[in-house]
């Protein structure tokens, strides 16, 4: 148990986090929303936990894949050759797959909010050894009670985050768990919608009917394999 919590700690806060705050920095827009919508969660789940593969899985995927390139990337013609934000981007993708599949190897010595709260602690020790290693301390002056709040809030939110990771990929497989990753564009899409009124574009629609469509049909052939 506590191999695996080190490694997931170290996966999410170690590779994950800094590859992509570097990946957002110096990635192109539209190569680094074309490397989101490879289906990475669902090839760790293939080559860590020997899931099963058939036709139709691979088919649905690929659907899923095709709906979040038709709602992420504005124009192909844009993507360009992979430099190093790309790269790093790219391994966030990998470092955060490979945290969620992970689970799966707990046991049920822990519950998921023992796991959530040990990562987390892992993960502060991580990013302070981090820290120490490359030079990186926090600034000691510019601090206001409005920084500290949102400091405070962002940790909060963030291991509710955790907590549901830990509980969602306990009992969901990771190439379902795939396909549900993909409602995040159609989320950002219903949340632009809402708030600040913007309009879907045609591709947007159908690319998140897409993504929609692929997740209760992935759920349907994995109820058939039980």
């Amino acid at each position: 148990e506590w191999a695996v919590l080190l490694f997931r700690a170290f996966c999410y806060y170690g590779l994950a986090v800094p590859f992509n705050v570097y990946a957002i920095i110096h990635a192109k827009y539209s190569n680094a929303t074309f490397l989101q919508a490879i289906p990475i969660t669902a090839l760790i789940g293939f080559l860590f936990l020997q899931e099963r593969v058939t036709g139709k899985k691979i088919s649905i995927i690929f659907l899923a894949f095709i709906g979040v390139l038709l709602v992420a990337v504005k124009d192909i013609n844009h993507i360009s050759i992979l430099g190093r934000g790309e790269v790093a981007g790219l391994a966030a993708k990998v470092s955060f797959s490979l945290m969620y599949v992970s689970r799966k190897w707990h046991g049920d010595y822990l519950s998921n909010k023992q796991i959530t709260v040990f990562i987390f602690s892992f993960g502060f020790i991580v990013l302070f050894v981090a820290s120490l290693i490359f030079d990186r301390s926090l600034p000691l002056s510019g601090w206001n009670q409005l920084y500290v709040l949102a400091l405070i809030g962002a940790a909060g939110l963030m291991a509710i985050n955790q907590l549901f990771i830990n509980y969602g990929f306990q009992h969901v497989k990771p190439f379902l768990a795939n396909n549900i990753l993909a409602l995040e564009t159609v989320i950002a899409l219903g949340i632009g919608f809402f708030l600040y009124k913007e309009m879907l574009s045609l591709p947007e629609l159908i690319g998140s009917i897409i993504i929609l469509v692929s997740i209760p049909l992935m759920n349907k052939e994995e109820e058939e394999e039980k």
